[in-house]
């Protein structure tokens, strides 16, 4: 039977998120924060950046489908944290959003992919029209690559002290983790699959999976391949049974990974110790932030 647990991977960045974002914020510098008053974001992946630097109050689009909002209702995170963004409207699927929407939103800034996660010729096209763009690759690069995210836009949002801050709040945190799990012998390290689906397609690894492989390692877990791929690599029956995981972490659709047939002779499954991360909680698509919350108040 396959347990849930709050991903240790994602749910430590979510717990970094909201604590960050409770503490007193530093002097700003740089770019007024008055200066953008219409955004639109365009990937859910970035969402988190848009909470923790406190522009949730001028979103006008967002890709509410895909996060799942209107089943996340009234009371549910995105609302309690900032009533108004539940009036911002879908911008449709990432990667292929509805330019005539986003047109009609008439943004100051779009927050979008970098061309290289996906190909679109969306950001070219808002560009063309005077839009100002952030191409970013956040959730789907490295640690350092999210951290680069959160300085662009808060270089070009007027919220530079929130982001110097959060930086050093992470860093310290990660430290911290690095020095606790420095002593375990690398073969005594729990060997940790990540699954991610695309398309109906599982994937290990590649952009999909990098930032979540690399908070894998970082909590101590042996992860099936580097990550730092740029392709990714297809799950396959004999490349996971090769790896032949101690732990997987399904990060896939709902019930995804219970409908393969050979899915009940991994050891992992044998064990139960299979755990979905909770982005698929009928409630929010990002509840990791709000579980984020609870380990603050803890």
């Amino acid at each position: 039977m396959m347990r849930y647990y709050r991903s240790w991977g994602i749910g430590l960045l979510a717990a970094l998120f909201v604590c960050a974002g409770i503490l007193p914020t530093m002097g700003e510098t740089g770019r007024s924060p008055d200066s953008i008053k219409r955004l639109v974001v365009l990937f859910p992946q970035i969402v988190g950046a848009v909470y923790l630097l406190g522009l949730q109050d001028v979103v006008v689009g967002m890709p509410r489908e895909r996060l799942k909002m209107d089943r996340d209702g009234k009371d549910g995170f995105y609302s309690r944290f900032a009533p108004n963004i539940d009036s911002a409207v879908d911008v449709g699927y990432p990667g292929k959003p509805n330019m005539e929407t986003l047109f009609a939103l008439n943004p100051d800034l779009v927050l979008s992919t970098d061309e290289t996660v996906h190909p679109s010729p969306a950001n070219k096209l808002l560009r063309e029209n005077g839009i100002e763009v952030l191409a970013l690759k956040a959730g789907f690069g490295s640690m350092d690559e999210w951290l680069s995210a959160i300085r662009l836009i808060a270089k070009t949002t007027g919220r530079d002290g929130r982001a110097l801050r959060y930086e050093a709040f992470l860093r310290e945190r990660l430290r911290l983790v690095k020095e606790r799990v420095a002593r375990i012998p690398e073969e005594k390290k729990p060997k940790v699959a990540l699954v991610n689906s695309f398309n109906g397609q599982l994937i290990i690894r590649g952009t999909r999976t990098r930032f979540g492989h690399e908070l894998l390692r970082l909590a101590g877990g042996r992860t099936i391949a580097s990550g730092d791929n740029s392709e990714d690599m297809n799950a396959s029956a004999e490349l996971l049974f090769t790896f032949d995981p101690d732990i997987v972490i399904d990060d896939t659709q709902a019930d995804t990974l219970e409908k393969i047939g050979w899915w009940k002779n991994l050891n992992a499954v044998k064990n139960s110790r299979v755990y979905r991360t909770p982005q698929d909680d009928p409630g929010s698509w990002v509840t990791n932030w709000e579980i984020g919350r609870a380990s603050c108040r803890e």
